[in-house]
């Protein structure tokens, strides 16, 4: 008896600090990506590659749970510069602040923060997902296609996919 009262004690104890690290884990997002990173944004079309521009993302904690999260597009034609803000709500949810009242819900499934979310009656996909040393991002775009059932299915006709690399802390 006292031997199962021990196991079930350890098993307790084992559960809790599983448990906190997981918060932790999904609160720590940010901090993880907290840097400079490089890389080259490819954009396809209906399958094919149309485009690449180089790209740098500074993420910059600026409290406990708001993170400036800045992408540079350094094309030599059209360079652009987009701030955000990625903010902590708890448990795995963030959001994605982008100015002008626009806040995109994300949500973080162990090292990948998904947001879906449809504008203009195209659905957009956007995942960051952490990778040892590197950080992929990728964004899928489509409409609404024809549907003769319950199910919908969506025309995907872009992609845009980054893998960047840490350039500094």
């Amino acid at each position: 008896m006292r031997i199962k009262r021990s196991i079930f004690a350890l098993l307790n104890i084992t559960l809790l600090i599983l448990l906190s690290n997981s918060t932790f884990a999904q609160s720590d997002f940010g901090n993880r990506c907290a840097g400079r990173w490089k890389g080259t944004m490819y954009m396809y079309t209906q399958g094919k590659l149309t485009d690449s521009v180089p790209v740098v993302l500074e993420v910059t904690q600026q409290n406990d749970s708001v993170f400036g999260w800045k992408m540079n597009y350094l094309s030599k034609k059209l360079p652009l510069v987009k701030p955000y803000q990625l903010i902590y709500k708890g448990k795995n949810r963030y959001q994605t602040d982008e100015g002008d009242d626009i806040k995109i819900d994300g949500y973080l499934f162990v090292n990948r923060l998904i947001s879906v979310f449809e504008t203009e009656e195209i659905l957009l996909t956007s995942t960051y997902e952490l990778r040892g040393d590197t950080l992929y991002f990728e964004v899928t775009a489509g409409k609404k296609g024809p549907s003769d059932s319950e199910v919908r299915s969506y025309n995907m006709g872009s992609l845009q996919n980054v893998l960047f690399q840490k350039i500094s802390e």
